[in-house]
């Protein structure tokens, strides 16, 4: 058991400008006790130890400031002041610093707008909990609010990014897919994107780490073998493998994912063709490993005939990969086996979320497919329609150059 100073608790959770119900939540301690502790009268409270480590951790303090026996942290001896004056214009600059409106600081410190207001004006007495909200609204110690130093607010953050780059009709298949599958939103997909591609990445180097002792090992085994006499000839790949694993492991220390070092660096490695060299694709040979392991075919199928760079029908690659598709099946399932109602999907024509829910297959025996189907095949013929009249409007209209070609004509006549 542990002493805590019931005034201390409460000077405390009011300068961190925490409610009961928000102390008990960050400290994993039940509002009733934290109430009985506060409202205890004759000094100290006894409690457990671990309740007394969970109050610390949530408070950021020691022990020792939590029991009375140290000043509290940032503050004098008598901790929270019942009232404390802020001067004029102080708080408005600290706010406008951090670019925000009174509106917005009111809901955030749950100071009414109107006293924010007033403050701001002239020099006003403040009380010890009100200046403590403000403060932890703005990032700011009380002292700050108070002081009579130049304010020099923290600059805040950096505006976010607005990404502007255009994705293919078959990219945002995929992530509607991947959405209509899973669950994450295509924001959601694009904030995992960096730690699934450092997991796929080092799941690839391990592998590769991996392969590497594998051939170390058979190497041994055939050096040993080679100095048997009558299997000399073990010996002779010998020093091919050796330059191969040098190669691989400066390419694995590189971080060299795709096997570029490989393909387009004097690796000393003169036993490969150009066909070969083009053949690693160690990126891409882990991907299609982790499919086959997972035995996941029509979630995820890759198509390595595909060589093309870009976007071929529903297939596609992106850096480092083979052709891939993802959500085979359930496209399949959607699309009724329909290439005309697959294609008006992977085409752009019509988007999963464009369809009428009341056609969409249910968990149970899908009896709408024939509906869904024709209202695909309707969509992309209106849409073949669209891009074939783009394409005659284009070719027929005539160009600057050509009508002036042809006034000069009518002129000369």
């Amino acid at each position: 058991m542990q002493p805590i100073d019931p005034q201390r608790l409460q000077q405390l959770r009011n300068s961190k400008g925490l409610s009961r119900q928000a102390l008990a939540r960050e400290a994993k301690v039940s509002e009733r006790q934290i109430a009985r502790i506060e409202s205890s009268s004759g000094g100290a409270k006894q409690v457990h130890s671990s309740t007394m480590n969970r109050l610390v951790d949530a408070l950021g303090v020691s022990v020792a400031v939590l029991a009375g026996g140290e000043p509290l942290p940032g503050a004098n001896a008598g901790g929270v002041p019942k009232d404390a004056l802020v001067g004029p214009q102080r708080l408005k600059a600290l706010r406008k610093g951090k670019r925000m409106s009174r509106k917005k600081l009111a809901e955030r410190s749950r100071v009414s707008e109107r006293q924010i207001a007033r403050i701001e004006s002239s020099a006003t007495r403040v009380r010890g909990t009100t200046l403590a909200r403000l403060a932890k609204a703005l990032g700011e110690d009380m002292e700050t609010l108070v002081g009579e130093e130049p304010v020099s607010p923290k600059p805040p953050a950096a505006p976010p990014t607005q990404w502007g780059f255009r994705v293919s009709p078959q990219l945002n298949l995929a992530y509607d897919l991947v959405r209509h599958c899973y669950g994450p939103s295509r924001r959601e997909l694009i904030e995992l994107a960096p730690l699934l591609f450092t997991l796929l990445a080092e799941g690839s180097l391990a592998w590769r780490r991996q392969c590497l002792e594998q051939v170390g090992e058979a190497m041994d085994r055939l050096s040993d073998l080679g100095k048997k006499s009558q299997l000399y000839f073990a010996n002779f790949p010998h020093y091919l493998l050796k330059e191969g694993c040098a190669t691989e492991k400066r390419s694995i220390a590189a971080i060299d994912l795709r096997g570029d070092t490989v393909r387009f660096e004097d690796s000393g490695v003169d036993f490969f063709s150009e066909d070969d060299l083009y053949a690693v694709t160690p990126f891409a040979d882990y991907l299609c490993k982790l499919a086959n392991d997972l035995e996941i075919s029509g979630k995820v199928d890759f198509f390595p005939e595909r060589t093309s760079d870009i976007a071929v029908g529903e297939f596609y690659m992106l850096w480092g990969t083979e052709p891939y598709q993802v959500c085979r099946e359930k496209l399949e399932q959607i699309a009724g086996g329909s290439e005309s109602a697959s294609s008006a999907l992977a085409q752009g024509d019509v988007r999963l979320s464009d369809i009428p829910k009341e056609l969409m297959p249910s968990d149970a025996k899908d009896k709408r497919v024939a509906k869904r189907v024709a209202w695909l095949e309707e969509r992309g013929a209106e849409g073949t329609k669209r891009k074939v009249k783009e394409i005659i409007d284009a070719f027929s209209t005539p160009t600057p150059t050509d009508t002036g070609t042809q006034e000069g004509d009518e002129h000369h006549d």
